[in-house]
């Protein structure tokens, strides 16, 4: 039961923070909602980067970023990082200020993907293997796809290089 459960937030925290991404915002000085760019014609959008680790773009990436956004506070943004570490999934919040949320989603995961959907723009496939605490050799390997519901999204596939 505990390792269902472990399975089940580890699949709805990844779900829920890439279904979450929406187009970034800004404000401007006379307090109107813009869509990045939308005000002078050259749309910005949200830039989700799948970080390719092992530098074997067939696997996908083992790192996703993305930004967080919300209507209620425009122009403000929390850049999400999903990635392993120490063989735990990791979740990061990074703040406009630079300050740095991690909490571990989930222990003893391995194998941890994200890749585009060749076929659909808006689908961001993942895949991870999670190892039950007690049991070593119970695990499971999920693989489920995200739908984005918004088109100003744009996912590319980079090396860590191109990005730090």
């Amino acid at each position: 039961m505990d390792f269902q459960q472990k399975i089940q937030l580890a699949m709805k925290q990844v779900f829920t923070d890439i279904k979450r991404i929406n187009p970034v915002t800004s404000v401007d000085g006379k307090g109107n909602i813009w869509f990045q760019g939308e005000k002078i014609g050259d749309l910005t959008p949200n830039l989700v980067l799948l970080i390719d680790r092992d530098q074997n773009p067939d696997n996908g990436g083992e790192e996703i970023r993305f930004y967080h956004t919300t209507y209620s506070r425009p122009g403000e943004k929390t850049q999400v990082r999903l990635f392993l570490e120490d063989g735990a999934l990791v979740r990061e919040l990074v703040d406009d200020n630079g300050g740095k949320k991690r909490s571990v989603v989930s222990n003893r995961v391995s194998d941890l993907h994200f890749l585009k959907n060749p076929d659909d723009i808006l689908d961001i496939r993942v895949r991870m293997i999670i190892t039950d605490d007690r049991n070593p050799d119970l695990k499971e390997t999920l693989v489920f796809a995200v739908h984005l519901d918004t088109d100003l999204v744009c996912v590319q596939m980079k090396t860590p290089a191109e990005v730090d």
